[in-house]
């Protein structure tokens, strides 16, 4: 009669185990950090012409929703500058041409709206993945179209308002809420319009973005 009850009692336990594991729990934040970005595809690159990557920062809020021991959804909200520098050869005009240097930056600043899949690896490690979608806010270019041209001007009509993309990396967490991630966003659609003003030297190309953050989570509560 004892055992049986001692089984029951742990049959019961076990039952209880995958309901906890279950129940959902939510966490939200904030993070920031930097990123390393450029447009790719986009510029016909030589030796002499090519683009090169664009520092800026991120900023914005996070939530957690677990979905057991390891899984959990998190979608994020961040204001996010991106976008490219180029660097171009061009020839001044008259009686002796002289080649120049132009270098230039534009600053696409975007609301990114990634939602991840989290695999936790463990108490400390998990893997993150999942798609992003970007609404454009600005445009700005800026720099030298020759040695004696400078450009600081809006070139925000000359990209598409939406970019999509699929993005991924890996994240550290640490107590009591401390998170720390490395990131990759690749873009899946040129970000120019069809026709820009060529005035705008809006070359496009598609978003390819290095993401490195720190964030912080506040404690979980159970969801309703």
């Amino acid at each position: 009669m004892k055992q049986n009850t001692v089984a029951l009692a742990a049959l019961l336990l076990l039952g209880t185990l995958p309901a906890a594991a279950q129940t959902p729990a939510v966490r939200w934040g904030v993070k920031g950090g930097v990123n390393i970005a450029r447009l790719a595809e986009g510029f016909d690159e030589t030796s002499d012409n090519y683009t090169f990557d664009k520092a800026g920062p991120h900023l914005g809020a996070m939530l957690e929703y677990s979905l057991g021991q390891r899984w959990a959804l998190q979608p994020e909200v961040l204001v996010s500058w991106q976008g490219s520098g180029y660097n171009q050869l061009t020839f001044s005009l008259g009686p002796a041409p002289i080649q120049e240097e132009a270098v230039r930056k534009v600053r696409l600043t975007y609301l990114n709206v990634p939602v991840l899949a989290k695999l936790r690896l463990g108490q400390v490690f998990s893997v993150q993945a999942g798609p992003q979608a970007g609404v454009l806010l600005s445009g700005r270019l800026k720099g030298r179209l020759s040695s004696s041209e400078e450009v600081d001007r809006s070139v925000t009509d000359a990209y598409k308002r939406l970019d999509v993309g699929l993005t991924g990396g890996i994240a550290a967490s640490f107590q009591p809420g401390l998170q720390l991630s490395a990131r990759y966003y690749y873009g899946l659609l040129d970000v120019a319009r069809s026709n820009p003003d060529p005035a705008d030297f809006a070359y496009g190309g598609y978003q390819r973005v290095v993401q490195l953050s720190v964030g912080y989570l506040l404690p979980a509560k159970a969801a309703k």
